[in-house]
């Protein structure tokens, strides 16, 4: 073979692996992990400044990861399945939760969410444990978890459940008098009740004081994606340096502010 063919397949060859690597970074700049997630204002909506804080803070975090997110809205039940089977990396945000993490990695806490029971201000209503609840009708939201102490009074026939797939509906059945309590986040409950609510309604309805649970939130990785230890890695990096900057309280704060406090007493 001649000098200078050896030298032109050489020289091919070494801009083939030049472009390979060129192309193989610029693929992993641009990653991007697709999240399932529903509506749960002020945490996460379409409808809210940077799509709530949790998004925000989610963004923020696998931005210094150099990742960018896909997000998709769902119904909640359904957010979780299409993770769970696959077709979506991840999914956010969730309590913790055995049955869940048989499918799902879990992410460090991003924030956490009090409980609360919301009833109307006509019905006496106080508890300090489950067996308080005997004989009520309980609201809940299709997908969610309220704990164990929640779940085993309810196997054990202590009151009824009604799931619903929103906040809203269970907010308007309790106007109705469908249900005895709406069991839901605190900041989300007030914030529906005073942006779907009349002053007249809004003045009908409250809260028991005593937390069902504090429970801390989580981004969840699915165990059928490939790439969800690497995906897990960058996002706890990412958060952990946005917790040390005090961003993610910052975050938190900016939604989280007096003017949802005014509809209950």
């Amino acid at each position: 073979m001649q000098p200078m063919r050896k030298y032109n397949m050489f020289k091919k060859y070494l801009l083939a692996v030049i472009y390979s690597l060129l192309f193989s970074s610029a693929a992993m700049a641009g990653e991007t992990i697709r999240i399932s997630t529903g509506e749960w204002a002020p945490y996460i909506s379409e409808s809210e400044p940077y799509h709530g804080f949790i998004v925000r803070i989610i963004d923020a975090a696998f931005a210094l990861g150099d990742i960018d997110v896909q997000w998709i809205y769902y119904p909640w039940a359904r957010a979780m399945l299409y993770a769970k089977e696959g077709k979506w990396d991840a999914t956010a945000v969730w309590y913790d939760s055995e049955q869940r993490r048989k499918f799902f990695l879990y992410s460090d806490p991003i924030a956490s969410s009090s409980l609360v029971f919301f009833h109307l201000k006509s019905t006496q209503f106080d508890w300090s444990t489950m067996d308080d609840l005997n004989g009520l009708t309980v609201g809940t939201t299709n997908g969610f978890f309220y704990g164990e102490a929640f779940h085993d009074a309810l196997r054990r026939g202590i009151f009824a459940e009604q799931k619903v797939p929103s906040e809203v509906l269970n907010i308007n059945k309790l106007l109705r008098g469908k249900i005895d309590l709406f069991a839901g986040d605190l900041q989300v409950g007030k914030l529906l009740i005073d942006r779907q609510l009349t002053p007249a309604q809004r003045a009908k309805i409250t809260y028991h004081q005593l937390p069902l649970q504090n429970i801390e939130l989580h981004l969840l990785l699915s165990k059928k994606n490939s790439r969800r230890q690497f995906f897990l890695e960058k996002f706890n990096a990412g958060l952990k340096e946005l917790k040390a900057a005090g961003k993610v309280t910052d975050y938190i704060q900016m939604r989280l502010t007096p003017s949802i406090e005014a509809p209950l007493n």
